[in-house]
């Protein structure tokens, strides 16, 4: 019985031993697997499997979009991960065909889903900027219109968001960016002491060498000063400097009593610091911004009468519900907070209460513009994956005389994998921080779609709750209206210049200054608008300084020892 008992409890042992060495041959099998994959996603593209860097590919990975094709049917152009709108659709006829054939083959598609019991719904025909329309369809329905000899490809209908930073992430950006700062001045501290403790050394240890005809001493003779450090007096300036610095930037000090608002001061001249003015070149008068977004509250009295609705793809009376379209309207052309502080400002819903719109809602807006709209600047302060129906709609509003103004993008990331910061003829804008120092600001995007710089960091603008309140919030959706209002400015002076006239006037006056954390492939200019006009500064000589407090003798202490 007792030997019995000893193999059983030995048969059970050895299966717990086996169990184990199953389960665990599982992990490494898992793990192995796992590791290859993400080998496999560090090394290659995901779309051409070529190498990249594998923070760039990561950002690819998370705004890509795919296509599906299939034989005899048009493609099917996916939308961006967790964008999609499901069952509906723009379709995109081919080039040449006329706004009849749009209303013939939308018909057509109404009555083969009737005759097919199907539940199918037109919600917009688009006769200008590209030729088709949206469809809410089953898939049955989508199979049978991509069949159709006049469809160039089928787009899903995804969704924008209106480019922002809320409150408390903005918080959390400016406590981040405060730690990186104060990081960044210790090593430049240390790296200034190193340097400066260099100096020292060289002026005074030398070495004595022997002349080629002297047969003389060969011996070496060094001197050494010993251990130098900064007077207490001047780590104690260095301190209350920094100090000082950091209540204006992120407390913005009221003492200083500003009569300008930083982002007004700061694109009217060259370099910094700025001079508490703002003298524009022109004031937009006859020139129009569109302020596309979740609307305008038009009786505020920042606007003095100048703002109107002009078209809302919503259904509504062009109102504001969500604040961010008022704001960006005032900075663009308020009488107090605006750039432009003259122009006409006609209101374009196309976002809503929540700070969403759909691609079908902004080429319902778009395709207004084109069909009545006076030629102007169109504010576009929203960004989402690759869409090829909009970025075709905003080329397509460029050749009719359209300047369209999008944001970077507030991803930290590269704004080329967005629409529209993606489109050729787009003035794409990324942020400045503040004017405390040309930097961009944390949360911006950036890379070689950028085109130009432009505050985005607490940016002030009209309320949407009070017709005088005002309202101050950041992201590079209200570095948009600064660049539409100084595109206005121009095309107010010159209503005879045409639209790529009026862009590359914009970005061949914009200040060709370094900015900090601008990132490599990054165009470092900013936008510029002044009444007196000066040149471009002069290119920055390497080894120079142009630091508050550079040039000034470093007062150092030798301790002997």
């Amino acid at each position: 019985m007792a030997r019995r008992t000893n193999r059983m409890l030995w048969d059970y042992r050895s299966f717990q031993i086996a169990l184990a060495l199953v389960l665990a041959a599982l992990v490494v099998t898992v793990v192995t697997e796992e590791e290859e994959k993400e080998d496999e996603f560090k090394q290659y593209d995901y779309q051409g499997f070529l190498p990249v860097e594998y923070e760039e590919d990561r950002e690819a990975f998370a705004w890509r979009t795919v296509e599906e094709r299939s034989e005899n049917m048009a493609p099917l152009k996916k939308a961006g991960q967790g964008m999609r709108i499901p069952f509906n659709y723009i379709v995109v006829l081919k080039v040449g065909y006329s706004a009849q054939v749009v209303d013939e083959v939308a018909d057509r598609l109404l009555r083969a889903c009737e005759v097919n019991d199907l539940e199918c719904t037109i919600m917009g025909r688009y006769h200008h900027v590209i030729k088709g329309f949206h469809m809410e369809v089953p898939e049955r329905a989508l199979n049978e219109t991509r069949t159709w000899y006049e469809v160039s490809y089928v787009e899903e209908d995804q969704i924008f968001q209106q480019e922002h930073v809320s409150d408390e992430d903005q918080e959390k950006m400016e406590k981040l960016q405060q730690q990186v700062d104060e990081t960044k001045k210790h090593m430049e501290k240390i790296l200034d002491g190193h340097k400066e403790a260099g100096e020292v050394i060289e002026q005074h240890s030398y070495r004595e060498y022997p002349d080629d005809d002297d047969s003389g001493v060969d011996e070496e003779k060094e001197v050494d000063f010993g251990e130098r450090r900064y007077s207490e007096e001047d780590q104690k300036k260095m301190e209350e400097e920094a100090k000082e610095k950091w209540i204006d930037r992120l407390l913005d000090d009221p003492s200083k009593k500003r009569k300008v608002a930083w982002n007004l001061d700061r694109i009217d001249q060259r370099l910094l610091p700025t001079d508490d003015k703002y003298e524009p070149a022109g004031d937009g008068t006859g020139a129009y911004i569109y302020c596309a977004g979740p609307g305008v509250r038009f009786k505020h009295k920042d606007f003095g009468g100048r703002a109107r609705n002009f078209f809302d793809a919503l259904g509504g009376d062009g109102g504001d519900c969500h604040g961010y379209g008022t704001q960006t309207c005032s900075v663009a052309g308020g009488s107090t907070w605006g750039v432009a502080k003259n122009v006409t400002l006609l209101g374009l819903r196309i976002i809503n209460c929540a700070g969403y719109g759909h691609t079908k809602h902004i080429l319902q807006g778009l395709d207004a513009v084109a069909a009545a709209g006076p030629k102007g600047v169109i504010q576009l302060p929203f960004l989402g994956a690759k869409s090829n129906v909009t970025d075709m709609a905003i080329k397509n509003l460029y050749k009719l005389g359209y300047l369209s103004i999008a944001p970077a993008g507030n991803n930290q990331g590269n704004a080329c994998f967005l629409t529209p910061a993606r489109v050729e003829e787009v003035v794409t804008v990324a942020g400045l921080r503040d004017d405390v120092i040309d930097e961009r600001v944390i949360f911006s995007n950036h890379g070689k779609c950028v085109d130009v710089f432009a505050p985005a960091g607490k940016i002030t603008g009209a309320s949407h709750k009070s017709n005088k309140k005002s309202f101050t919030h950041s992201g590079t959706s209200l570095a948009v209206p600064h660049a539409a209002g100084v595109a206005a400015i121009i095309w107010g002076k010159e209503p005879e210049l045409t639209v790529s006239e009026v862009r590359e006037r914009l970005l061949n006056d914009a200040s060709k200054v370094e900015i900090l954390y601008a990132e490599a492939g990054t165009p470092q200019r900013i936008l510029y608008t002044s009444a007196n006009p000066q040149p471009q500064p002069e290119p920055k000589k390497e080894g120079t300084c142009d630091k508050e407090g550079c040039d000034d003798e470093v007062k150092v202490e030798v301790v002997e020892e």
